[in-house]
């Protein structure tokens, strides 16, 4: 290793390479050849007088010794990262930046879609990047990888994961849909009927109504499970004789279906409360500021339009 900038790029592709475990995808997110990766990886394990990445079948694994660099090397580039952000003002007429938020279905749906119509608004030359959330997108929102995440806060985070700034956003209760002309009538015709249970990227297979039902000592019958609400309305809609609960903001498509009939659940579920999260080191940062300051017009607007029933 030589001069001080050829040391930031090695140490740059090192991260990528122990956070994608691929060549290829690590020289796709650094806008470079694959050939190049690979002589920077040499260049590192001879360096360091480790592999760093070991083959295993198919996937690249990284050493213990390459797990300790990158947890002592994520603070000082997230810290450089910092720095090349800082900017005295975000112009967004003029801005070229990319945002990337992690969301939730749910999120994504009555969050995201909105702010994504204000961002095109007022910054049309930036670029919003929306992938799915997950457990692991907490992590990568501590790593830069994102900028917000948007979704529910689950029970346990990773002690990384905690120093997070946690903003709550709206509050949303849940609807029941049947659309077999036959409404809900009680929670005995309820455990009677069969269920569609949504559960994002196949988390759980209990939702809110299986927990509520479980303190009361009672279950329902699921019929079938979905990764995606899109999903699960197809499936009612194929199947009329199935139950669906999901967030009263999420029904909005049913209740233009002239079969459908929306009830509240006929027991007492908690609401749901998504929150946006993100980095504190970032609060003052010009772009992140007008992101958020975007989000939360969008909550103040009422998040997209909501139907009562």
């Amino acid at each position: 290793m030589t001069s001080k900038n050829e040391n930031l790029n090695l140490i740059l592709v090192l991260e990528q390479l122990l956070r994608l475990r691929s060549v290829s995808a690590a020289a796709e997110r650094l806008g470079r050849s694959q050939p190049s990766v690979s002589r920077s990886l040499a260049r590192l394990r001879r360096h360091y007088g480790d592999e760093l990445l070991v083959k295993q079948g198919r996937a690249m694994i990284p050493t213990p010794f390459a797990e300790s660099l990158l947890q002592a090397a994520t603070p000082a580039l997230n810290a450089a990262r910092q720095v090349l952000r800082a900017r005295a003002e975000f112009n967004p007429q003029s801005a070229t930046t990319t945002f990337r938020i992690a969301a939730s279905e749910y999120a994504a749906t009555v969050l995201a879609v909105p702010l994504a119509v204000a961002i095109r608004r007022a910054a049309p030359g930036c670029l919003l990047r929306i992938r799915p959330a997950g457990l692991a997108s907490f992590d990568a929102l501590v790593r830069s990888e994102v900028d917000l995440l948007l979704g529910p806060i689950p029970p346990r985070l990773s002690e990384r994961a905690k120093r997070l700034v946690l903003r709550p956003l709206i509050q949303d209760h849940f609807v029941t849909v049947t659309m077999d002309g036959k409404p809900i009538k009680d929670l005995s015709d309820f455990l009677d009927r069969h269920h569609i249970l949504v559960t994002p990227m196949g988390s759980d297979d209990r939702g809110a109504v299986d927990h509520a039902l479980a303190a009361l000592g009672r279950e329902r019958r699921i019929a079938v499970t979905c990764p995606h609400f899109a999903s699960a309305f197809a499936v009612l809609e194929s199947s009329p004789d199935l139950v669906l609960t999901l967030p009263n903001r999420l029904a909005g498509p049913l209740r233009q279906h002239p079969r459908a009939r929306v009830t509240s659940p006929p027991l007492d579920l908690s609401g749901l409360e998504p929150a946006a999260a993100w980095l504190p080191e970032r609060r003052t940062e010009a772009a992140h500021t007008w992101l958020r300051a975007r989000l939360m017009e969008v909550v103040q607007h009422g998040a997209g339009p909501i139907s009562h029933f």
